[in-house]
């Protein structure tokens, strides 16, 4: 998503393929984290990516979600962040699409894509 809202061409064309082809989905982490970037103190911009999040069905992050994600960064030894992004993924049974193969690979059952 990051890629696709920098404009980079290879994140967009997968977005815009995933979002046609699939249900997709979005947590309050991955919100936080689009929302942090700089770029959007900009009010068009902030406005073109709230408009772009709406593509998505949010995932909520309740107890279940929360208990793995401690579970998760305990054992792999990750960012708050990834692991209740990973969480998510195994507790809704999702495919988990990033370029972050790095943090992401290691967790057990978690079933990663890599865009490009």
């Amino acid at each position: 998503m990051i890629d696709y809202l920098r404009g980079k061409k290879e994140g967009r064309r997968f977005i815009l393929y995933v979002l046609e082809n699939a249900k997709c989905f979005i947590t309050s982490i991955n919100i936080a984290e689009i929302y942090s970037g700089k770029e959007l103190e900009d009010p068009n911009k902030e406005f073109i990516v709230s408009n772009f999040l709406n593509n998505f069905t949010l995932l909520t992050l309740d107890k279940e979600v929360s208990k793995l994600a401690g579970i998760i960064r305990r054992k792999y030894n990750l960012p708050l962040a990834d692991s209740f992004i990973a969480a998510t993924a195994l507790i809704y049974d999702l495919v988990l699409i990033t370029r972050n193969i790095k943090h992401f690979s290691k967790i057990e059952g978690l079933k990663l894509l890599l865009p490009y």
